[in-house]
């Protein structure tokens, strides 16, 4: 019997704002410039992370970004140090000897292998592996910090770099079906990409109006519960990937359920066989990814 291991992966949205013809350019030089700086973060707790490597893989006659997402436990070496023997505060004079040699290292590494598609802005990566785990709120933590900062808007002359987790746009449309939906609001941007039939619908929208972002909200009648017809739907797709989506609604028995793409980001368990190239599986399975929820095609 092959021996196997239950593996996560999630979805992060990476947008460069305002739009530039030579975007693919600038996202690959995005990556590259952090992997290069190394800049560590908090992440959650005493856990820091940081964009560690970027280089460049052809996949199909076109470049992905791939590297690692790096975390670990950030050790304060200029606090105070307890001596676990004694109970009381360490001598100044051993700390001395050993925090100078410990300012550059850093315990409990965990690595993360990620791919960046620069024309589809999006990064998918390896979220959970055995005991390492960095979950999609947290990436999106870690790559916010690292992004969208002066230097680097500056280096790429954008005005934002905008970082959210994607949600799958059904799991939202599934709660109208299962639950009396009684207000719904979207609020989205303009798409990076013009790939979907609503992207393109929304772009020529916001070009003609001048319009940078646009928010919907829409409360139930009488029935109690909104149907969303195909363009309602649409909308909550492009909020999905580029917004945000929040639902109030409530079950058979009355009780009150709030909906949000924050809480319902992309993780999909899948099963790997160790036997397997692991760098091989996790670009495969990215491959899957991309065409399932950003092309919005069904690969086998």
């Amino acid at each position: 019997m092959k021996k196997t291991r239950t593996l996560e992966f999630s979805i992060i949205n990476i947008k460069l704002q305002p739009r530039t013809p030579d975007r693919t350019g600038k996202y690959i030089k995005l990556m590259k410039l952090a992997a290069e700086n190394r800049q560590s973060v908090p992440v959650h707790g005493p856990r820091h992370g940081c964009i560690n490597s970027a280089y460049i893989e052809e996949r199909f006659e076109k470049e992905v970004v791939t590297g690692e997402l790096v975390t670990f436990t950030n050790i304060d070496t200029d606090g105070a140090w307890h001596n676990v023997i004694t109970g009381k505060e360490a001598d100044p004079t051993a700390v001395e000897k050993v925090k100078d040699p410990l300012r550059n290292l850093q315990p409990d590494r965990k690595t993360f292998r990620y791919f960046f598609y620069p024309e589809d802005h999006v990064m998918i990566y390896l979220s959970k592996n055995r005991t390492s785990r960095l979950t999609p709120n947290q990436a999106v933590w870690l790559l916010k910090e690292v992004l969208n900062t002066e230097e680097m808007r500056a280096a790429l002359q954008v005005r934002t770099i905008e970082v959210q987790a994607m949600t799958d746009a059904q799991q939202i449309l599934d709660v109208f079906s299962e639950y009396k939906v009684n207000y719904l609001h979207v609020d989205f941007t303009k798409p990076n990409d013009s790939s979907s039939d609503i992207g393109k619908s929304i772009e020529e929208i916001f070009e003609e109006e001048h319009v940078k972002r646009e928010e919907i909200k829409k409360w139930a009648d009488e029935t109690g519960s909104i149907q969303p017809n195909e363009q309602t739907k649409k909308l909550i797709e492009a909020g999905a990937k580029d917004g945000k989506v929040e639902i109030r609604a409530k079950d058979d028995d009355g009780e009150k359920k709030t909906f949000n793409t924050q809480k319902m980001p992309i993780v999909e368990q899948v099963q790997y066989s160790v036997d397997y190239p692991l760098f091989n599986f996790c670009f495969e399975k990215a491959d899957k990814m991309l065409e399932k929820y950003v092309k919005k095609t069904n690969p086998k």
